[in-house]
């Protein structure tokens, strides 16, 4: 529940933020105007350098706005893991913090990429699944893929939709916010099994080497152990219930 609530994240002074987050992702792309200033002048300067050739091209062929947004992202924000960027297992950040960082995974990339579509009126959204985030929007009937990853393509634009091949849970813009929360919930329960299997292993492992009769321990032991079980229903069950109740919600705004 912690982990699942929070990203896991270390400092308790952003774990309400975090989670608010979590309930309204859309928040993150709803940017203050002096990180929208600095994103659009750093975009340019890379825009200015790359048509003077001094940065070498990262797509041959064709080029779109959705191109250029690819390639500032992609070499002004290096790929690396939320443990070690910003101590948590799954930290949501906000454009300001990526570019400050200057480092985070697929859902920061995601999130300043969808800024600076939205920034020139493109219909564009973050689509956050449990495996990976990735920017889809239209334009001129067109769908674009950034960062898709089921795509070869960093950047795919195509006449008809992707088939929903990768299971996502939530997709917002920095209005509104669209839940499908079976995905998570699924995933959660794997989590929770996993975590469980490995309490109850150490501890019939730990108890073993402690006792002359193991296997009579082990007995009495996973009796007690049912109670550890009720435990995690009930955390799960309360998991599930908030995901539901902020599907809920966000239909009612």
């Amino acid at each position: 529940m912690f982990i699942l609530l929070t990203g896991g994240c270390l400092n308790p002074a952003l774990w309400g933020e975090q989670m608010q987050r979590r309930v309204e992702p859309a928040m993150l792309l709803r940017v203050d105007e002096q990180t929208l200033e600095q994103i659009e002048s750093e975009f340019k300067f890379f825009k200015n350098n790359r048509d003077a050739g001094l940065v070498p091209p990262c797509f041959a062929g064709e080029r779109t706005v959705f191109h250029d947004v690819y390639c500032y992202v992609a070499s002004r924000i290096t790929y690396g893991t939320d443990v070690s960027t910003f101590y948590a297992i799954d930290y949501l950040a906000t454009p300001s913090e990526t570019l400050q960082k200057g480092i985070d995974d697929c859902d920061g990339r995601a999130v300043l990429m969808c800024t600076l579509l939205l920034k020139r009126g493109y219909d564009a959204e973050v689509v956050m699944g449990t495996e990976h985030t990735w920017v889809e929007a239209s334009w001129n009937g067109s769908h674009v893929y950034m960062a898709h990853g089921e795509s070869v393509n960093p950047v795919l634009i195509t006449n008809a939709p992707l088939e929903d091949d990768q299971p996502w849970y939530v997709r917002f813009d920095a209005s509104s916010a669209q839940w499908r929360p079976w995905p998570l919930i699924f995933q959660s329960l794997v989590v929770f099994s996993y975590v469980f299997a490995v309490v109850a292993l150490a501890h019939i492992a730990a108890s073993t080497r402690m006792y002359s009769r193991p296997l009579n321990y082990v007995s009495e032991m996973l009796g007690y152990f049912k109670y550890i079980l009720y435990l995690f229903m009930v955390i799960f069950c309360i998991w599930v219930f908030l995901l539901l109740l902020i599907e809920f919600l966000s239909k009612m705004q």
